[in-house]
């Protein structure tokens, strides 16, 4: 297993629910390590990292990636959220053998062109970046704890 940002599911079951979903996954504050070799995908990977606010330099070990709330938040709701729609929209278009038959970089640059110029799109109609919603309602429904979703 490798840590992601995110996955597109297309075939996802969960209690009662079925059908095509996006896994958000659950990140940490602080900061990571990457390895010092950097292939031209990973390269591009990081420059959308620096777009997104997180501070990227080289250490003796590797590259350290330090992630801010603020960062977080970027990459995961304004860029990852919209790339996996992004391979909905993909794999929505094409029939089973033209998904199967492109390759996982096709697929790939497909959803970040996707991902970008919708939040192109969005931003120019001021729809994002838009302020925190937090229910408190919501969070007590589901037994969540307002503090696990905030900065103390």
């Amino acid at each position: 297993m490798s840590p992601v940002w995110g996955r597109a599911i297309f075939s996802f079951d969960i209690d009662k629910h079925s059908g095509p979903a996006i896994v958000i996954e659950a990140q940490n504050l602080g900061s990571f390590e990457w390895h010092r070799s950097v292939d031209p995908e990973d390269a591009r990977e990081l420059d959308r990292l620096r777009q997104d606010g997180h501070n990227v330099h080289n250490t003796r070990r590797g590259i350290e990636i330090r992630v801010t709330p603020d960062s977080l938040r970027n990459t995961v709701l304004y860029r990852t959220l919209l790339h996996e729609i992004g391979h909905h929209v993909d794999y929505e278009r094409c029939s089973e053998d033209e998904w199967d038959g492109k390759t996982r970089m096709v697929k790939e640059d497909y959803a970040h062109r996707y991902a970008r110029e919708l939040k192109t799109l969005l931003s120019s109609q001021g729809k994002l970046p838009f302020d925190p919603i937090i229910s408190d309602d919501s969070l007590q429904a589901d037994g969540l704890a307002r503090e696990w979703f905030c900065l103390p």
